[in-house]
């Protein structure tokens, strides 16, 4: 993951990464002017490339990782679909990968706890408060029964 201090320089390392691609698709290397020769990427996908690289710089910049995510992601698609030279297209590739992976959105935040309900008997009898008294007649392991009429245990019914 890029260091919340390191944004610019991110973007700084894609960009000259793909600065090549840019130049190339200048076609001129100074030499014979009379000689035109094809450039090797074409203006278009160079600027493509660019365009996309300066969104993750920027989105780094302004503090936002998961967009800059994002972006590094459509910039690692847009390369594979590129149509670069073969000689150049490893650099392109590697430098788009370091950025999809350390680039990330930052993890969510922990769920809060849930309070659980509490159970009856931490609570106290219902209609007692929190006194846990229990009224006469009912019984805590033995159910409910009217005063007096208690059944025993072996007892008939």
């Amino acid at each position: 993951m890029i260091p919340m201090g390191k944004p610019r320089a991110a973007g700084l390392a894609i960009s000259l990464a793909l600065a090549p691609l840019a130049l190339a698709a200048c076609g001129s290397d100074g030499r014979e002017a009379t000689v035109s020769q094809a450039p090797p990427i074409s203006a278009e996908t160079a600027g493509h490339l660019a365009k996309l690289s300066d969104r993750v710089a920027t989105d780094l910049d302004a503090g936002d990782t998961c967009h800059a995510a994002h972006a590094a992601d459509d910039l690692q698609a847009a390369v594979q679909e590129a149509d670069i030279p073969a000689p150049m297209r490893p650099n392109v590739e590697a430098a788009a990968g370091r950025l999809v992976d350390e680039v990330n959105c930052p993890p969510p935040p922990p769920p809060t706890p849930v309070k659980k309900p509490k159970k009856q008997d931490e609570q106290g009898d219902q209609n007692n408060g929190d006194r846990g008294q229990i009224p006469p007649g009912h019984a805590k392991h033995g159910g409910i029964g009217p005063p007096g009429q208690a059944k025993l245990r072996g007892e008939p019914e």
